[in-house]
């Protein structure tokens, strides 16, 4: 849970405050940046606290730098949990007004950040208005590191593999086309050699095609590389011209002739729409991926299910 908000709850004492900001970040400086208030207030606080309670909450280590006592995270996991029920109950007494209140911090990886989620957070928005919503986008690693740090309530990744410490829920099922450029006469010409296809495979087929690819770490890679992996298409194999950490730019590049590239049939509406890029089916390789929620169990409170709810509700266009 993120204080590096003001509107956190008024009945939790200051100090409380401040200690869950410092012993997130485990740095004095960072969590008097976040809470706006001095480098000294911090200090005094987390001393005060110390004094009162006779235990030392942090100690500093050789390379300068501080960390949790045994103490200080007993402390710490103890001090989320009251933070969190006092919200829960302050949102539940807002919400007996029919009108969801309090704060929800959502962060969604590039694909969906960009093609799907939108449309769903803006409605959501003018249907609770009281409630204060923050949205983050980076790739799927980012987007687990953010809920892992607690900065965030809510991920929307497109990763297939296993999260043990966060639950996930299916939001929708998405799927990667390869895209090529008509255009392109080299590789026009690749992809009209039925005889390159019927004899050498599949593999040796896309092996042979310059391809674009999303960067390490990306949700769209890692789900690409499982699936050529089990059709036996190593990743050694493949021509990789260029990396991106963009599909709008990777789009950009199939346009202008560069290569081809695996990318999410939700963001190429216009283009099949102007046909300036085109869908190469592959027969015995249809990439189905999930897009997932992800959250913390101990997180799991009547605001987030509800715009989950809402999210899986939604109309897709």
């Amino acid at each position: 849970m993120d204080l590096s908000t003001k509107n956190e709850s008024s009945i939790i004492d200051s100090k409380l405050k401040t200690f869950i900001c410092v012993a997130q970040n485990l740095s004095f400086t960072k969590a008097s940046q976040l809470l706006f208030i001095s480098q000294p207030s911090v200090t005094n606080q987390i001393k005060t606290l110390e004094k009162e309670y006779d235990i030392e909450l942090f100690r500093r280590k050789n390379n300068g730098k501080i960390e949790l006592t045994a103490a200080g995270l007993l402390f710490y996991e103890n001090a989320l949990k009251i933070l969190s029920q006092v919200n829960e109950m302050e949102d539940k007494l807002k919400n007996l007004s029919g009108n969801l209140a309090g704060s929800l911090k959502i962060a969604a990886s590039t694909s969906i950040a960009q093609y799907v989620i939108p449309p769903i957070i803006a409605d959501y928005k003018l249907k609770h208005p009281a409630l204060t919503l923050t949205f983050l986008t980076g790739n799927s690693g980012k987007v687990i590191e953010w809920l892992d740090n607690n900065e965030i309530d809510l991920g929307l990744i497109e990763d297939d593999k296993e999260l043990p410490y966060f639950k996930s829920q299916l939001f929708t099922l998405d799927e990667l086309v390869l895209i090529y450029s008509t255009k392109n006469l080299i590789i026009k010409k690749l992809i009209d050699s039925e005889d390159l296809y019927k004899s050498n495979g599949l593999g040796n087929f896309i092996g042979k095609l310059p391809l674009i690819m999303r960067e390490f770490d990306s949700g769209t890679r890692n789900i690409l590389i499982n699936n050529l992996e089990k059709n036996k298409i190593k990743t050694k194999n493949l021509n990789i011209v260029l990396e991106t950490n963009s599909t709008e730019v990777i789009k950009a590049l199939v346009e202008a002739g560069l290569g081809v590239a695996f990318v999410s049939k939700l963001a190429i509406k216009k283009e099949l729409r102007l046909k300036t890029l085109s869908v190469l089916d592959l027969p015995g390789l249809k990439i189905n991926r999930p897009f997932n929620f992800i959250y913390k169990d101990n997180n799991y409170n009547n605001l987030l299910k509800d715009f989950i709810k809402f999210a899986k509700d939604y109309p897709q266009a």
